[in-house]
């Protein structure tokens, strides 16, 4: 049975390098693949370097450097890299004093150009500083800072990212079935031959579709470590490795 990953504020104040009682910055550098989950948050997510496709609510978008994402607490996601995939994430609680986050809280992606990138790199450096020093009121300056992002964000809403729903449905399925999903399935639901979906596959995401699959089920595995009490063979049969802890324990090391 699938259950959907649901992490609470607490969860990425855990990951992240700056933070105070409600907003926190996050890294995700190098990414590989992160299963499908949703927040009990708000995020504001920036691709700083490489390539990568987010999933959102089961239809994938593709995202590179300059891409800015928000998400409300209700979008489910998931996401994967391309190419050296990195990116900060600004999570935050509340947004009621926030004058411009999007009234019906519809999930955006943009595409922001050179200049744009750069104020919002110098923003987030901004928020990361006052969260890190915490001077005399430094949550003023963080809730100002995320509201300039929020305005440049809305600023850029005509260079919204499409939708490539090519892929969306099989990578949907992976996300909720990672643990039993199979080749042959990938096939029915492409309506693909072996070697046309091997070669469309790897063309567009840069591995197999196993190394793919098993990257999504190290990252599983890595975020159980972390949460749960859970043992290894534990964590092994729950993400689809079964009992077989040495081809689980290959993949650990090399994801």
């Amino acid at each position: 049975m699938f259950f959907l990953r649901v992490y609470d504020f607490n969860y990425a104040l855990a990951y992240s390098y700056a933070k105070g009682d409600s907003v926190c910055l996050s890294l995700d550098a190098r990414a590989q693949a992160e299963p499908l989950h949703r927040h009990e948050y708000y995020e504001l997510s920036y691709i700083y370097h490489g390539k990568g496709v987010h999933v959102i609510n089961g239809i994938s978008y593709p995202v590179e450097k300059g891409s800015l994402i928000l998400m409300s607490k209700k979008d489910s996601h998931s996401f994967y890299s391309l190419n050296e995939f990195s990116m900060i994430n600004c999570c935050f609680i509340s947004r009621k004093k926030l004058n411009y986050f999007p009234v019906d809280e519809s999930t955006s992606i943009i595409s922001l150009n050179e200049d744009t990138e750069k104020e919002v790199e110098a923003i987030i450096k901004t928020i990361e500083i006052e969260l890190k020093q915490k001077e005399k009121n430094y949550e003023y300056v963080i809730q100002s800072s995320i509201d300039l992002l929020l305005l440049l964000f809305n600023r850029s809403s005509n260079s919204k990212i499409t939708a490539e729903p090519i892929w969306s449905d099989l990578l949907a399925y992976i996300s909720d079935n990672y643990a039993t999903v199979t080749f042959q399935d990938a096939l029915k639901i492409m309506n693909m031959s072996k070697s046309n979906f091997c070669r469309k596959f790897r063309n567009q995401f840069s591995v197999s579709f196993l190394t793919y699959v098993n990257q999504i089920r190290i990252k599983s595995a890595q975020r159980l470590l972390t949460t749960t009490t859970m043992t290894l063979s534990e964590i092994s049969e729950q993400i689809g490795y079964g009992s077989n802890l040495c081809r689980f324990h290959e993949d650990f090391k090399k994801f």
